[in-house]
């Protein structure tokens, strides 16, 4: 089971970003409530230039689904923030590695810099 809170915007430009969830028992609208999912898993910031209108339409369809057949457990979740992506990897499988080198590569599309930190 996931766990929730709260994740406060980060400064102005958060609100111009949409935020993306990947949670199978949450309602689409989720991030505009703030509802949050829980870290239990491996937490990191990609952080890099996002674009004022950034979009990231191409890269919902790249992303492997996350589910787990048979469990409400996701392989990872992330976000788009302000300075990047939030990734939480809820267990080292090979879905979320395919994910998070995808979010990487979306990153490095949009300038020659990116930070990761393990959180």
């Amino acid at each position: 089971m996931l766990r929730t809170g709260h994740f406060p915007p980060t400064d102005a430009v958060a609100e111009t970003v949409a935020l993306l969830w990947f949670c199978a028992d949450r309602p689409p609208d989720a991030a505009a409530r703030g509802v949050a999912f829980g870290a239990m898993g491996f937490e990191y910031k990609i952080r890099f230039k996002v674009p004022p209108a950034f979009s990231h339409e191409r890269l919902l369809r790249q992303l492997p689904d996350p589910a787990i057949p048979s469990s409400s457990w996701l392989e990872y979740e992330y976000r788009l923030e302000a300075d990047g992506f939030y990734f939480l990897d809820n267990g080292k499988s090979a879905v979320a590695s395919i994910a998070f080198r995808q979010l990487v590569d979306e990153a490095l599309r949009h300038g020659e810099q990116v930070e990761i930190e393990e959180l």
